[in-house]
């Protein structure tokens, strides 16, 4: 599915937007590629499938497929990209790990490769859920077999796609779905935290944020020890928000305030601390921030090379990364190493950095990374020693 929901999104971020595929070999490209991942969703779904030797020739065609998207993605990234640097590093990465998807498929290495392409989405989704700016996709052909989905990937398709309205629609039931909660409760819960970063960083909606944690809170399967006392700091730091709101004239459009470093400063370290006693408890914070962060950048250009704001949005998508937000932390901390400003800020980056490969893969050591990550590790400390400032 999630191979499947990369592909989809990408193709028709083309093909919607005339100004975006101007080519028209390109847009031809890209219907090919929309209808082949539908064909083919299927073998990608299903680890049998995947790795079924018969299937090898077709997976390999899909894949080189994707990775001339991933270029052509990169290259027209700034026919469509903003202020935010996240555009270009997302569409470059994207690229890069495309391409060692591929590497680790014809080493025979099919465990890798498929984490890779399964968790592609992430691509998406950081884009489309950064703000509620951005080209609405609500006119897109249902994939194929979409009805039959569990609601989840459903939801996350739209998520994917910026059907915001569809997904808080499919999110709610979602958090109705007693079944799921019993069953599986950590995709439940990991649900209920999309939907509020639609309500929070897209919406940038204080009630209607509060009017789902008490939902959510009606439901038996929050009172668990486990989520109980995490959606209860939840309800408080959206209740603060909503009081803030409160005595803002014009609210919802005056939020100069919001955007300015130090607030967005606090929000962090407000996020920080709750989380230093109970785990998520920080999310509304994070959120929060993380959405002033997106605004500022695309409202401030010349600051999107400075070390301080992107160290303070890698502090904060790194706490956001069970939201499919995981690869922004890893990217902000890696241009605020090669960014200008305080050489403390840009050597706590690179730490944050390095300790965020070991974490996603597993490991104790550097020399235990991938090589291509040991080698952008070694590039970036270079440039970390090399500068005196």
């Amino acid at each position: 599915m999630k191979i499947f929901l990369i592909c989809s999104t990408l193709s028709t971020l083309f093909l919607s937007t005339s100004s975006y595929a101007s080519d028209v070999q390109l847009k031809k490209s890209m219907a090919e590629l929309y209808i082949n991942i539908n064909d083919t969703l299927p073998i990608v779904v299903n680890k049998k499938s995947f790795e079924d030797p018969k299937n090898k020739k077709i997976i390999a065609t899909r894949m080189n497929q994707l990775k001339h998207l991933a270029k052509a993605m990169t290259k027209e990234n700034k026919r469509f990209a903003d202020s935010d640097p996240s555009i270009s590093f997302i569409t470059e990465r994207f690229e890069e790990d495309i391409q060692y998807a591929i590497d680790m498929w014809n080493t025979g290495d099919r465990i890798i490769s498929r984490k890779i392409m399964r968790n592609a989405t992430d691509y998406c989704i950081s884009c489309h859920t950064r703000t509620g700016r951005g080209a609405m996709f609500s006119h897109l052909n249902q994939p194929k077999g979409f009805a039959s989905l569990p609601k989840v990937d459903r939801a996350e398709y739209y998520l994917a796609t910026r059907q915001y309205d569809q997904a808080i629609e499919l999110y709610e039931k979602i958090l109705m779905d007693g079944i799921l909660a019993k069953q599986d409760p950590t995709t439940w819960i990991q649900s209920i935290k999309k939907l509020l970063s639609v309500t929070i960083r897209v919406k940038h909606h204080a009630s209607l944020t509060l009017e789902m944690i008490s939902r959510i809170q009606e439901r038996p399967d929050a009172h668990s020890d486990k989520f109980a006392p995490m959606i209860a700091a939840w309800r408080k730091s959206t209740q603060e928000w909503a009081a803030q709101e409160a005595t803002k004239p014009g609210s919802k459009t005056d939020d100069t305030q919001q955007l300015s470093l130090a607030s967005i400063a606090s929000e962090v370290i407000q996020g920080e601390n709750l989380e230093k006693s109970l785990s998520g408890a920080g999310l509304v914070h994070f959120l929060k921030a993380s959405n002033n962060i997106h605004k500022l950048l695309s409202k401030t250009p010349k600051i999107n090379q400075s070390a301080d704001i992107l160290l303070l949005a890698g502090r904060a998508a790194s706490h956001l990364t069970e939201l499919n937000l995981g690869l922004l932390h890893e990217v902000y901390f890696e241009q605020c190493v090669i960014a200008t400003g305080s050489l403390s800020d840009r050597k706590e980056c690179f730490a944050q950095l390095e300790a965020a490969y070991l974490k996603n893969f597993g490991v104790d050591g550097k020399s235990k990374l991938p090589l291509y990550l040991q080698n952008r590790i070694n590039q970036l400390q270079e440039k970390l020693t090399s500068t005196k400032k």
